[in-house]
């Protein structure tokens, strides 16, 4: 998944029965759910725009799904000539707003190609100010999905808020993981582990810096 949301590419064998090797780009655009969720964590979460979308249904009994093939295919292939018409145009205003404004125009957002691509098309059109807050709301939606991360965190400010001595403190990450197993009960054994395998150092550095 980190491959896939970076760039890059990767070597695999072509098919089953041979050994021949082929090397595969890692543009294409995945989403996978698992219980160790790559996107919930800060080395994917941060290179993946979430856009939240109204379910179709409101229970599981609404008949709301349409064939792709028969019906929705079709549609769309009908809307083809008009679409495409529109996003030329949108396509060529883009490119006079980069004429426009300057390459080095700074962004909010992680994703810089995109974050200054959207920020330079909406100064020039004059609504820059709603698109940088566009870009920290899909950043704030994207350290959302850390959840993993977030989980420590809390663990981290319940400590710091017993013990606020520990604030400033030079830690190991192994010595802070100690101090959040002395406040999880013992038959967690799921907090434990996550604790234990969590990519720990740079949120004890955050809060050993900060002291927050």
């Amino acid at each position: 998944m980190k491959m896939l949301t970076t760039g890059g590419r990767e070597t695999r064998r072509q098919l089953y029965e041979t050994s021949k090797v082929v090397e595969l780009s890692c543009d294409a655009a995945v989403i996978t759910t698992s219980n160790s969720n790559p996107i919930r964590q800060a080395g994917g979460s941060r290179r993946v725009i979430v856009f939240p979308v109204v379910p179709r249904e409101s229970n599981g009994n609404d008949e709301v799904y349409q064939s792709l093939g028969a019906h929705l295919g079709p549609a769309l292939q009908a809307q083809r000539n008009a679409m495409w018409a529109e996003l030329i145009a949108d396509l060529a205003r883009c490119m006079i707003a980069l004429a426009n404004t300057p390459a080095d125009t700074m962004t909010v957002f992680s994703m810089a190609d995109f974050g200054v691509f959207f920020q330079r098309c909406a100064n020039d059109e004059g609504w820059g100010d709603e698109a940088r807050e566009l870009l920290r709301w899909v950043t704030a939606r994207q350290e959302g999905q850390q959840a993993e991360n977030r989980v420590i965190l809390n663990l981290l400010t319940e400590r710091l808020r017993q013990c606020p001595t520990l604030i400033g403190q030079k830690m190991t990450a192994k010595a802070w993981a100690t101090c959040l197993h002395e406040i999880i009960p013992d038959h967690d054994r799921e907090l434990h582990n996550k604790v234990n395998q969590s990519p720990s150092v740079p949120i004890f550095r955050f809060f050993r810096e900060t002291g927050r």
